[in-house]
């Protein structure tokens, strides 16, 4: 029979099994998982830092210790937009022959998953850049920064909306201030 920490063993109903070596199984079953968790980790290109129990970084740390993994991934979404493209031609044409329909075409394969992880200063350097370039808009700033309370575009607007018409009305609150009664009777002459 066959033991070891990658190994499972059936003994049946009567059956007992007893580890007489090594005296410490359970330390070694434990650096061997970890071992092979760190290997399968950095075949990946991802820190092993989760497999230690190390504590959360900062991140700008965990933007450079992922540049490797990052670089990677450039690659792979020129690659897999190809592909994708490629299948979708092959579904076309089954659909177009098995059920006579017209699957349209592929517009775009998105490949945005990751986030870019910048601090709040160039988060907002990149916002400003962006506004001034006609990317995005106020809204979008909004849906960016607080996705629960924002979900879409029209809540975001309407937001935004409410917002401007309570300064508007503010100024036309100062406005009517400066033409009270008592306002000009106090006024010096």
């Amino acid at each position: 029979m066959e033991v070891g920490a990658d190994k499972i063993s059936f003994l049946g109903i009567d059956g007992t099994m007893n580890i007489v070596t090594p005296p410490n199984t359970v330390d070694s079953i434990t650096s061997s998982i970890t071992t092979a968790y760190k290997m399968l980790a950095q075949n990946y290109h991802i820190d092993i830092s989760f497999v230690e129990g190390t504590t959360a970084q900062s991140g700008v740390a965990l933007k450079l210790r992922n540049q490797e993994l990052q670089d990677e991934r450039v690659s792979d979404v020129i690659k897999w937009r190809e592909v994708e493209k490629e299948i979708f031609e092959l579904e076309k044409l089954m659909i177009a022959v098995d059920m006579g329909r017209d699957a349209g075409e592929l517009e775009m394969i998105d490949f945005e998953e990751t986030t870019e992880i910048l601090s709040d200063k160039e988060q907002r350097e990149k916002w400003e850049w962006e506004l001034s370039k006609g990317l995005i808009d106020q809204a979008d700033i909004l849906m960016q920064k607080d996705p629960d309370r924002f979900p879409d575009r029209e809540t975001a607007e309407d937001y935004l909306f409410e917002r401007s018409a309570a300064d508007l009305a503010d100024d036309d609150e100062e406005v009517e201030e400066e033409n009270t009664l008592l306002s000009q009777l106090t006024r010096p002459v």
